[in-house]
């Protein structure tokens, strides 16, 4: 009997020193605050901190990693170079090679435009005819999406949301999409408060979920995941922990 309580102790503490091994890698995007933005080596934000705090409550260990743009983070994401993309919308493309949590934030993606260039956007009809500036490998939702392949809508890609501020100043596009609270940061930090201003009305309201590439091993935890996520946002701790970052970022910009 001694040995058997002893065998079963073994392979519990054997379980347990596996698990405090495990090291799940995750990144998301290098410039989209409050959620997730680049540090060095290293992408921190809103979404980053509320899976790290989910993690720590598994048992597991966590690096944060900065990849590259976005686009390159998707390709480590289907390669399973990186466990973990933070901040993903869910698309039947994605689907074929991640697996996807229920969504930990809401996000609006807004036209942003010149502030004497405005025009108004209640339907699709409005939009016809527009230049539009966007982030390469970027989904604004499924109803843009399929608006945008019918009228062969005009968009012009670019890396950096940097460019497209430059490009509406400089009138080579009607406007740009971006996520709400990302147009606003590069607006306040470039110094075009006033000058761009978002329209009322968003493109689409999508859900922020996390990524989990089919190659890694940590999708198994999805479920517990998906508790924790669910938990956090009832307790209000996900919202609280937007405002923090966002408040903290905005503090940096402003710390001059």
């Amino acid at each position: 009997m001694k040995k058997i309580l002893f065998f079963v102790s073994f392979l519990v503490i054997v379980a347990n020193m596996s698990s405090a091994n495990e090291q799940v890698i995750i990144s998301g995007h290098f410039a989209r605050p409050p959620i997730d933005w680049q540090e060095e080596e290293k992408i921190v934000g809103a979404g980053i901190e509320i899976l790290e705090m989910i993690f720590q409550e598994l048992g597991i260990e966590v690096e944060s990693r900065y990849v590259g743009p976005w686009k390159r983070v998707l390709v480590n994401l289907e390669d399973g170079e990186i466990d973990v993309m933070c901040g993903l919308y869910l698309t039947e493309e994605r689907k074929e090679f991640a697996e996807f949590t229920e969504p930990f934030s809401d996000d609006n993606v807004t036209i942003f435009v010149w502030h004497d260039r405005a025009f108004p956007f209640e339907t699709w009809d409005d939009l016809q005819g527009k230049i539009f500036g966007d982030i390469l490998g970027a989904s604004r939702g499924q109803e843009f999406e399929k608006w945008r392949e019918q009228h062969n809508a005009k968009i012009e890609y670019v890396s950096d949301n940097l460019l497209n501020l430059k490009k509406l100043e400089a009138g080579r596009i009607d406007c740009f999409i971006a996520s709400y609270y990302l147009g606003i940061m590069y607006i306040r930090k470039h110094g075009y408060e006033g000058k761009i201003i978002p329209l009322k009305k968003p493109v689409s309201t999508q859900q922020l979920r996390y990524a989990f590439s089919k190659k890694s091993p940590f999708v198994k935890y999805l479920p517990q995941i998906n508790q924790h996520i669910q938990k956090m946002r009832e307790d209000g701790k996900v919202e609280a922990i937007f405002q923090k970052h966002l408040k903290n970022y905005i503090d940096i910009f402003f710390k001059e």
